[in-house]
């Protein structure tokens, strides 16, 4: 493993900035994936300063003791109009984003710095171009942005949508002395080529942190060493979303439990309050075989539930994940799980080319119940090729290689 490179004058070692919006508590995963970034940069002897949002959970966050700064949120819509209300947010979040920025502690970046955006969309990318035109031409750092949606996803449903337009305008807007300094990045092919419909380009694919990964597969590889006599087990895990199938999960528990061979689930219940959530949480819990954990979870728990599950479900909607990276999908891969996941996207293609997982038609409860009978069916099958996967992904992702990428750019 490489260690800390050196700036020009070979006495300094280069600075990584993570400017991350989105790091704001540990629900998703913004905290792992900065952990792990910041646990291998410090074992290269690298410093690292991460800005989180302004009103971040800094107890959370203490290993990563970030800088509170960014005022706008990731995720945030704010406009309720519904003709303008895209436009609106997309000037009201580049401004903020812009005013934040420029706001950074004075000391000069140097041609030797990375500054990493890693979780972006429309909202900043304006603001990113702009701001990265007025940094000193002799002394421009890397910048690298990490672009997190497809481009025609909003963060919320509008009668009148066109994210992609703001993208490709942001873009064309950069000052030609930023030369190759900027860099887009994404997290899947599928991905990048959308991209490249939009910008003329396809962004850099990186590889994924996946924070984990060697605790994950060492906890695999020792279940496998000591099979369970237990039903197999069907774990959900990450934040609960309507376009994540959280509310589909009671009908696909009931359907599956009358018509699939034994097993179990486990599925964590961690969303933002939504009543109909809530009744769906009481739904599953009245179930025997389903085992329950309330809100987030610390990574080492996490991990372990990730390493005892026999299966991983990801019941996402297809429109909205066909093109879209999954954090639990990555690490659930890495691990050596087997998934079960929406048809017609990125990650069908991945597991039918692999052999890892099975897919479901429609973003509904009996077929996502009906896919999750035949994975039982073809557990050890699958189960052989997922683990056999699990090993070439270990080579090419995690913290180590998504440094070494960006140090190549």
């Amino acid at each position: 493993m490489q260690g800390a490179k050196l700036t020009q004058d070979n006495s300094t070692p280069r600075r990584w900035i993570v400017l991350d919006a989105g790091l704001f508590d540990d629900k998703g995963h913004h905290r792992s994936a900065a952990e792990a970034l910041v646990r291998e940069l410090r074992r290269r002897s690298l410093p690292v300063t991460v800005y989180c949002h302004r009103a971040a959970r800094l107890g959370l966050l203490q290993y990563i003791d970030p800088m509170p700064w960014f005022r706008s949120f990731v995720y945030a819509a704010t406009s309720p109009d519904p003709l303008h209300g895209e436009y609106q947010d997309y000037v009201a979040g580049n401004r903020s984003f812009a005013e934040d920025l420029a706001a950074l502690p004075a000391a000069p970046f140097e041609a030797g710095d990375t500054l990493l955006f890693p979780t972006i969309h429309h909202h900043h990318l304006h603001a990113i171009v702009h701001w990265a035109s007025t940094l000193p031409v002799d002394r421009h750092p890397k910048i690298v942005a990490v672009l997190m949606f497809p481009p025609d996803w909003a963060p919320a449903i509008r009668p009148f949508s066109n994210p992609a337009a703001y993208y490709a305008a942001a873009w064309r807007s950069r000052a030609p002395q930023m030369g190759p300094r900027l860099h887009l990045g994404t997290e899947t092919p599928a991905l990048s080529k959308a991209y490249a419909e939009v910008l003329g380009f396809r962004p850099v694919v990186l590889p994924r942190i996946a924070a984990g990964i060697e605790n994950a597969s060492m906890q695999r590889e020792a279940a496998e060493r000591e099979p369970s006599q237990q039903a197999p087990l069907i774990a959900y895990l990450g934040h609960g979303r309507p376009e994540r199938g959280f509310h589909l999960l009671p009908e696909i528990v009931t359907l599956a439990r009358r018509s699939a061979p034994p097993h179990r689930f486990f599925v964590q219940c961690c969303y933002d309050g939504q009543p109909d959530f809530q009744a769906a949480e009481r739904m599953l819990a009245a179930h025997a075989h389903v085992g329950i954990h309330a809100g987030t979870m610390e990574q080492a728990d996490y991990h372990h539930a990730l390493a005892s599950a026999d299966f991983v479900l990801l019941p996402y909607h297809p429109g909205r994940y066909k093109t879209r990276g999954s954090g639990v999908f990555f690490e659930a891969s890495i691990a050596g799980i087997p998934l079960i996941v929406p048809g017609d996207t990125w990650m069908a293609r991945e597991v039918e080319e692999n052999g890892t997982g099975v897919t479901f038609a429609e973003f509904e409860a009996r077929s996502i119940a009906g896919a999750l009978r035949g994975a039982l069916e073809r557990r050890d099958e699958l189960a052989r090729r997922a683990q056999s996967r699990a090993r070439e992904l270990c080579r090419e992702h995690g913290a180590a290689n998504f440094i070494d990428r960006i140090e190549r750019l």
